[in-house]
């Protein structure tokens, strides 16, 4: 599916990559996982326009909304409605998942859809009610639990990962989005499309990433070259040190997201990293809700659409399925 070209955002304050990483903590960074759709890489590239403001609403907008019964059922969605706005956690510093406009204070991203498009679902309204329809609070990975344990937010739509830990504490509506490690190379370089392109490659790593393991198993034969932080890596990249960078999604798609469309990630990702929508332990009833929410949204064409928008100007590849609702794999389970 090509894109339709999206007009650029008001301009936004600069947002280091390490920041990013810092945000997502021990969840690493998250982004689409293509092998959860086409196995193909698409021959488009990435345009670099980030949706705009008055564009984001009004895809909001355009949402699916419950039926009263449907509300009715769950008491978590009840309570919402009841009170006019959705509450949620999030991240406001990540290009592509939820970035605050500093002369809106509007939060756009794929993140921020979700959660907008949720709030939607409950409370109906017009482009003019979006954005008073939700409210944000910055999650950062030690507050995202407590935060839906005492009630502070309905949510938590924050690149959140699943793991049996968390699910002690919290409930998880989806997984609604997928990431994985994957590959940056320069914009004119088409000869790497996937990791099989990778033999024999100059592969930047990060010191301490958890690629350089996925690395040295899946391609023993790259020649490997270690650089203290991200940026020196893209960097690497884009001098043509290195062939090739291999690194969580979000944090390459976040790259492309600040590049002069110098660089681009392609392939499928090499590993799979499910996450969801934090909901609070005792409320079984919002999980079916949302997961309610998550297969209308899929089904109508609306998580394609907000795909398209937030994300895909910054991959080239196409819009991939989403993962299946219920199916967190070995994330999920006890060790």
């Amino acid at each position: 599916m090509k894109l339709r070209k999206l007009g650029a955002i008001a301009a936004t304050a600069a947002i280091s990559i390490s920041a990013l990483a810092a945000c997502s903590g021990p969840d690493k960074g998250h982004a689409p996982n293509a092998s959860s759709g086409s196995d193909k890489t698409s021959s488009k590239s990435a345009s670099g326009q980030r949706v705009t403001v008055a564009d984001f609403d009004k895809l909001i907008a355009s949402g699916p909304v419950a039926s009263d019964a449907e509300i009715e059922k769950s008491p978590w969605a009840k309570a919402i409605k009841q009170k006019g706005k959705l509450d949620y956690g999030g991240v406001g510093t990540s290009p592509i998942f939820a970035l605050t406009d500093v002369t809106t204070n509007r939060v756009t991203g794929f993140d921020a859809g979700i959660a907008d498009l949720l709030a939607h679902y409950i409370l109906g309204g017009s482009e003019a009610d979006v954005a008073k329809h939700s409210s944000m609070t910055v999650m950062t990975p030690d507050t995202r639990e407590p935060r839906l344990i005492d009630g502070s937010v309905d949510t938590v739509v924050a690149t959140y990962s699943v793991t049996p830990e968390r699910l002690e504490k919290v409930n998880f509506a989806g997984p609604y989005y997928s990431s994985g490690v994957s590959v940056l190379v320069k914009n004119s370089n088409n000869d790497i499309k996937s990791i099989d392109d990778l033999k024999g490659k100059k592969i930047a790593i990060q010191s301490g990433s958890t690629a350089l393991k996925l690395v040295e198993s899946k391609i023993p034969d790259a020649k490997q070259t270690l650089f203290d932080n991200n940026e020196a890596c893209v960097t690497a990249v884009k001098q043509g040190q290195v062939d090739a960078y291999v690194q969580d999604e979000a944090m390459l798609l976040s790259a492309v997201a600040k590049s002069d469309g110098n660089i681009k990630v392609v392939g499928k990702p090499l590993t799979k990293d499910p996450y969801g929508i934090g909901l609070p332990k005792n409320k079984q009833d919002a999980v079916e809700f949302v997961n309610g929410f998550l297969k209308k949204i899929e089904q109508d064409g609306t998580w394609q659409k907000l795909w398209d928008a937030t994300v895909g100007p910054f991959n080239t590849a196409d819009a991939p399925k989403p993962p299946t609702i219920g199916d967190f794999g070995e994330a999920a389970k006890k060790k």
